[in-house]
């Protein structure tokens, strides 16, 4: 089973970088009587309340009014990822190369800014998830041999690639990300005690 870790569930995951360039760099603006401010609140507390569905339509928005900023154009793809009701929806096949677009956009701005930031390789991670729900495998796999080439400390990618490798019947393969997986876990918990 993957590991699809949103952002939303665990704000503890953001950067002080990226909470400060959300909250600071992208002051609050009007545009035609709505209040970007407003929205940003409402989506953030939709989506801390899990209904992500409900969030996409004030994140798309919040894109629409700044599309530079880049804190709403990832919290949109996390929204779309991860909503509920994805299997019933016959959208939410549009909705991941949405996210997928959204997350290329990002990843290219991050790999222009340090390519070995933990932000970069968040995104890459999600990327992932993107293409697995999606059904392309290798691209996914590709993401996340990215994310964890990015930032060692994303663990979870190397776990996603163990199951993957699992899923396919892929043994030895599934056995020596195993160990990777359960080295670098040991590695950072480690270091936090």
């Amino acid at each position: 089973m993957l590991i699809h870790k949103s952002l939303f569930q665990d704000f503890k995951s953001l950067s002080f970088f990226t909470l400060f360039c959300s909250l600071f760099l992208f002051l609050p603006i009007e545009l035609k009587g709505v209040d970007f401010a407003a929205l940003q609140k409402k989506a953030l507390l939709l989506a801390q309340r899990g209904n992500l569905t409900e969030s996409i339509r004030y994140f798309h928005t919040m894109n629409q009014m700044q599309p530079y900023n880049e804190s709403t154009r990832f919290w949109l793809s996390q929204a779309l990822i991860y909503q509920e009701k994805k299997a019933v929806s016959k959208n939410y096949h549009r909705d991941l190369n949405r996210a997928i677009s959204l997350l290329k956009k990002s990843i290219s701005l991050w790999t222009r800014i340090d390519p070995f930031s933990q932000e970069r390789s968040i995104r890459l991670f999600h990327l992932g998830i993107a293409y697995w729900y999606l059904g392309y495998p290798q691209k996914a796999r590709s993401s996340f041999q990215k994310s964890f080439r990015a930032d060692p400390k994303m663990t979870q990618a190397i776990y996603n690639l163990y199951s993957m490798e699992e899923e396919a019947g892929n043994y030895t393969n599934a056995a020596l990300l195993r160990q990777k997986y359960l080295l670098y876990q040991k590695k950072f918990n480690d270091r936090l005690k």
